[in-house]
């Protein structure tokens, strides 16, 4: 079986040095991208501007 190749990027989401959240993307060679999003401490998260804007974008 011929394996799949990948590429993987990822990313923290930091709010007033705090790590709140961390967003990865992984690009397969058969053209499927999957995209995760791990919320770290939701009352941080959430209660921050700067990641609701991050978000609406």
């Amino acid at each position: 079986m011929k394996k799949n190749k990948q590429t993987q990027e990822a990313t923290d989401i930091i709010i007033d040095n705090n790590t709140v959240a961390n967003l990865t993307f992984t690009a397969y060679e058969t053209g499927a991208l999957e995209a995760q999003l791990t919320i770290n401490n939701p009352q941080d998260f959430h209660k921050s501007e700067v990641a609701k804007n991050e978000l609406n974008e």
